[in-house]
């Protein structure tokens, strides 16, 4: 496979398009807000947001599989998996911030993580990645990232208050140096990425459902994501995070 079919790439731009009037509805409105029994929260919008992106794909391409953060696995030997997380950043959500994005991704038995999408439905802002095709913020092509490593890193953490040791040490070393670090942003300091605005970010205790969706985007500019340890990101990894702008 040289490029990701472009029938799904349409059909992940249906997928976020129906997802944005959802958001909108529920963003500072009556949230349904629930505590999960790994003491995360979830809203009405990420469960209603989910349940519409399942009913789309078993409508017009049965045959491929979901892994969703909210319901679970459907078909997951399918050639196709699509990767969801509705609200990633449901915290922020919740508080009435903006710094949360629906993600999209597409996974192939072969070729791996081909497709990521993250839309930011409150400030229309949407950024996609396909395997074969340029990185865009909102259909306009983003430039290949570059890095001075001698110069202040703009680095973007959501929570550092629970790091494993190997991202413990590398937060270490940047409160050594002169960087510029912002906390909060969940899924949009990857973006963030994207868009040439944020250089390094890294976060613990992260599930498939919430980065597959970078891999191809940062991908497309030349930016890298892994696992803590360097491994590439893989379907059932459980394990923290470090994206940037080059290798």
């Amino acid at each position: 496979m040289r490029q990701c079919p472009a029938d799904l790439i349409s059909l992940a731009h249906e997928l976020a398009d129906a997802a944005r009037p959802i958001a909108r509805t529920y963003f500072r409105q009556n949230l349904g807000l629930e505590i999960k029994s790994d003491a995360t929260p979830v809203t009405l919008a990420d469960r209603t947001i989910e349940q519409e992106w399942r009913r789309i794909i078993m409508e017009k391409r049965p045959q491929d599989g979901i892994l969703g953060e909210e319901f679970g696995v459907h078909q997951p030997d399918a050639e196709y998996q699509w990767i969801f997380d509705p609200i990633d950043g449901t915290k922020a959500f919740t508080l009435g911030r903006t710094s949360f994005g629906c993600l999209i991704a597409l996974y192939h038995v072969q070729h791996g993580f081909i497709l990521g999408l993250c839309d930011q439905p409150i400030t229309d802002e949407r950024w996609v990645g396909a395997l074969g095709y340029p990185t865009t913020y909102n259909d306009n092509e983003l430039p290949q990232r570059s890095l001075d490593v001698r110069g202040s890193l703009r680095v973007g953490i959501t929570n550092p208050l629970r790091f494993k040791p190997a991202l413990q040490q590398c937060f270490d070393a940047l409160l050594t140096q002169k960087h510029v670090i912002g906390y909060g942003g969940d899924c949009l300091n990857f973006a963030g990425i994207a868009s040439g605005l944020i250089d390094l970010s890294f976060a613990n205790h992260q599930s498939v459902y919430d980065v597959a969706a970078f891999v191809p985007m940062l991908r497309g500019v030349g930016a890298v994501i892994t696992q803590s340890d360097g491994k590439p990101l893989s379907m059932d990894m459980e394990d923290g995070v470090l994206a940037s702008a080059t290798p």
